[in-house]
């Protein structure tokens, strides 16, 4: 049902439709207009849909012009719709999308290079990012010195990865008026663009990673200036290792998508020498105290540290290079490596075995930019689930307020789909794990609640067969992460129907909140089956009771469920209580004490009662956790079928 209200209000386009027009607009009407090339294709105006979208205000759509008016493919109205703008083209002649930007009227073409520009801008993938708008705007990425600043990364990047040079007169790539003719200088560039770095879904691929590396940047990043060139570095690999010939000194190294590499050697904190190597074979270093301007920050959990370059500057055969900015290393031991992912990500760092994996959590459906959508557990708690939809491991965090009960990392059994715990904190020993503030997303006209987290070598121990947690065996985690929450302002709530009279009931207690939860049988079951006998795979007598929720307007649920089992000779095998929209309590063998069931009536009924039974909460895996539920009053199983 969520799925289906999000994908409706992400399919409209919402404004007016503005194709055709013979006569330019009145002059105090605000407008963007211009061309509309992939570099590939014969572009058919009358099929483009250019769809604008601003800071505020409801999107707007134009049609292409049946015929050129001033040099432009398209004539988009921005009345009522305040910039800055982000565009997009659905264009049938276009085999990947176009995306441009304007900081306010006038010109605004779509093409390649408007695209990578646009990717450059949001560090992120521009389709994405435009259906996430929705149709009420929230556009704020961009102003002139912004747009500027971006077009000088694409120019250097298409430079650096694909030997591509964009001529330095070739003007604003948003607003240069350029003709669809050989000769021209823009349109003959994105001709030689489109060619060299690829069509169709090669050039997909080179608007991903152009996103991935500006989204990388912001997370991370050192300048390096030479007198040529002011380059981002921004690490796609990390190491942290012995250097081979000096078991004393400590070798970071760090390594961006272009083949750059950053080398640092320490003895303990005191830095011994810097040495930058480009991909293309340029080198500069500096040594002891003439690496002015490092600062190597202290060690913390696996050997990470900080370091941070003040105007530090490294000599070399080609000229000098200045460095600025931060950066933070590896664990001891291990090198992390490159993910294609730069939000939504997390990493298993094992020092002792000197490994480490990393997984890109799968984003949601939505583009709202977080992966992992969250559960209640109870009435105080909410469960986070991150996985990379691959089979990997996954990452499971539970919330209470702003503090994490506890952080699991599972993996499922293949045969059975069960999982099984590998690495855990709990007990108030999830250190290194930082919430965000939650915000409230309403860009989709729903409000998603959105909550950041952060893990900073987190440490989670090694599982052991009977549930606890080793003290010699751990991994620490790395992670960028944002879960999710929807709850549907315009559903009924569910509220238990009340008692058949004279029904037996049960009355649990959870431990962390006030409200108790009562399981009986109404006087209408509206057709659910609420209460059973049977027998499990073991062949133990399996005795069970649901209560029926509704919503007061038709629609009703089995939920609050309990079930006790005895064994052949009578003896409780285990019980449990599972509470709706909360976790699962359970007791096995003599820890099930305070339940009692009697023998089989003439109707073959027996009687199951609790007092003060406690059930302990169960975690994902089987695993003990720190909740319990306290149960007391009986039930009344129906005979053996």
């Amino acid at each position: 049902m969520l799925a289906t209200v999000f994908a409706a209000l992400l399919a409209g386009c919402g404004g007016g439709s503005e194709g055709n027009a013979e006569a330019p607009p009145q002059s105090e009407r605000p407008t963007l207009a211009g061309r509309v090339t992939d570099g590939r294709t014969a572009t058919d105006v009358r099929s483009l849909q250019i769809t604008v979208k601003g800071k505020v205000g409801t999107a707007r759509t134009a049609e292409g012009r049946a015929a050129p008016v001033d040099g432009s493919d398209y004539l988009a109205s921005l009345d009522q719709l305040s910039g800055p703008y982000l565009l997009s083209d659905s264009a049938v002649a276009s085999t990947y999308g176009l995306y441009s930007v304007a900081t306010g009227p006038g010109v605004a073409n779509l093409t390649p290079l408007t695209t990578l520009l646009v990717a450059q801008l949001l560090g992120q993938e521009p389709g994405a990012y435009f259906a996430a708008l929705g149709n009420r705007g929230g556009f704020t990425a961009a102003d002139a010195a912004a747009v500027a600043a971006a077009q000088q990364r694409v120019r250097r990047y298409l430079q650096r990865e694909f030997g591509f040079e964009l001529p330095a007169d070739l003007g604003d790539f948003v607003t240069t008026p350029f003709e669809r003719v050989d000769g021209d200088r823009m349109y003959d560039t994105l001709r030689s663009l489109v060619a060299r770095i690829g069509q169709d879904g090669d050039f997909s691929a080179v608007v991903s990673a152009l996103a991935q590396e500006s989204g990388r940047c912001r997370v991370e990043q050192i300048s390096v200036r030479s007198g040529a060139h002011d380059d981002a570095f921004c690490p796609f690999t990390k190491s942290n290792a012995a250097d081979p010939d000096d078991a004393e000194l400590r070798v970071l190294g760090f390594a961006n998508r272009h083949g750059d590499t950053l080398t640092l050697r320490l003895r303990d904190a005191v830095l011994v020498d810097l040495r930058f190597a480009s991909a293309e074979g340029e080198t500069a270093a500096c040594s002891g105290s003439a690496c002015s301007g490092v600062t190597v920050g202290a060690a913390a959990d696996g050997g990470v540290r900080t370091l941070s370059f003040d105007a530090t500057v490294l000599a070399g055969p080609g000229g000098t290079l200045t460095l600025a900015g931060s950066l933070r290393s590896a664990a001891a031991g291990v090198e992390l490596p490159g993910l294609p992912c730069t939000a939504n990500f997390y990493y298993l760092v094992d020092a002792a075995a000197g490994s480490a994996e990393g997984f890109c959590a799968t984003p949601d459906d939505f583009g709202l930019g977080a992966a992992g959508q969250s559960q209640p557990s109870g009435a105080t708690r909410r469960v986070y689930t991150f996985g990379d939809g691959s089979g990997g491991p996954s990452l499971e965090v539970v919330v209470q307020g702003d503090a994490v009960v506890r952080a699991l990392v599972y993996t499922t059994d293949p045969d059975t789909g069960a999982a099984v715990a590998r690495y855990q904190c709990r007990d108030g020993g999830c250190g290194g794990v930082t919430l965000g503030a939650e915000t409230v997303d309403e860009s989709l006209g729903l409000p998603i609640l959105l909550r950041p987290m952060r893990f900073d070598g987190a440490q989670l121990h090694a599982v052991l067969p009977d549930g606890s947690l080793s003290a010699e065996s751990w991994i620490t985690v790395q992670a960028e992460l944002t879960g999710y929450h929807y709850d549907d302002p315009s559903a009924l709530p569910l509220s238990p129907l009340p008692c058949a009279p004279g029904a037996p009931s049960v009355v649990a207690a959870p431990s962390d909140q006030v409200a108790t939860v009562t399981i009986c049988e109404p006087a209408d079951t509206q057709g659910f089956q609420l209460r059973s006998t049977s027998r499990d795979e073991d062949g133990q007598l399996v005795l069970g009771i649901a209560g029926l929720l509704s919503d007061g307007a038709g629609s009703y649920v089995s939920a609050n469920s309990l079930v006790v089992a005895l064994t052949p000779s009578g003896s409780v095998a285990y019980a449990f209580f599972d509470a709706f929209g909360g976790p699962r309590y359970e007791c096995r063998g003599s820890g099930c004490a305070g339940i009692a069931v009697t023998g089989p009536d003439a109707a073959g009924e027996r009687q199951v009662r609790l007092d003060a039974t406690v059930l302990q909460e169960t975690g994902t895996g089987g695993l003990a956790a720190d909740r319990s539920a306290t149960l007391d009053g009986s039930f009344v199983a129906p005979p053996e079928p």
